[in-house]
């Protein structure tokens, strides 16, 4: 059990194991490849998340980002099942920065007891749901050659230099004028999301932050971001 492994309540580490299987989440080859070089994965990649990945900081995939959410969720960090099983089970929500669970419900209904991100993955990115109002999955999806069924916004988060994630948003131009946000391996996206707004950086040639807030009071009282305002 968790609980003997000197975890918090939650669930069992079988029950863990069958939740994340079933939810889609979890990548093994992605997961061997990203941390093969770190650590000894074995023959069970799930199996070692749970013993020991998640506890370290390890992501099960590129779409969910363990570290980011345990600190917004502390105590995700002590729940028997880690982070992971801990949002799955509706406990907390955004599992990446640019997965909005709020945005994504607002769609369409979900099945009961069925986390957003787990429905993108079975069923939403298919259907052209978006998670996030600044990703357009139909829109990047068609601007790919060579997806092969990845699911649109893993394929994002998984590159280096990605295409435009929405036509409002332009990130190999980011970029290019942020050399700072290539420098330190940031996803433009989710640079732009999590800080550049604050420092007005601005998302495409096309729209100027700054300005967009000098002119609008509404979008300066607004907890939107300005782009989506």
């Amino acid at each position: 059990l968790w609980r003997d492994a000197g975890f918090g309540p939650g669930l069992s580490a079988r029950r863990a194991r069958a939740l994340i299987a079933a939810s889609g989440v979890f990548d093994a080859e992605w997961y061997r490849a990203r941390y093969g070089g770190e650590d000894r994965i074995g023959a069970d990649p799930l199996g070692h998340y749970l013993r020991r990945g998640a506890e370290r900081g390890f992501d099960p995939s590129p779409l969910f980002w363990t570290a980011w959410y345990a600190g917004r969720h502390p105590a995700s960090r002590r729940f028997g099942g880690g982070p992971l099983a801990h949002y799955l089970l509706g406990l907390g929500s955004g599992p990446n920065p640019i997965f909005d669970d709020a945005h994504y419900r607002a769609q369409g209904d979900l099945p009961p007891r069925m986390s957003p991100l787990a429905h993108y993955i079975a069923a939403g990115a298919a259907e052209g749901r978006d998670p996030h109002p600044l990703f357009d999955t139909a829109w990047y999806a068609a601007r790919q050659k060579g997806l092969e069924g990845r699911n649109p916004i893993a394929h994002f988060l998984d590159r280096p230099y990605p295409d435009d994630p929405h036509p409002a948003f332009a990130a190999a131009v980011y970029l290019a004028r942020y050399p700072d946000v290539a420098a330190a391996g940031v996803n433009p996206l989710v640079h732009f999301v999590l800080g550049g707004v604050r420092d007005l950086r601005d998302p495409s040639p096309d729209f100027c932050t700054a300005r967009y807030l000098l002119r609008s009071a509404e979008a300066r009282a607004s907890t939107l971001n300005p782009l989506v305002h």
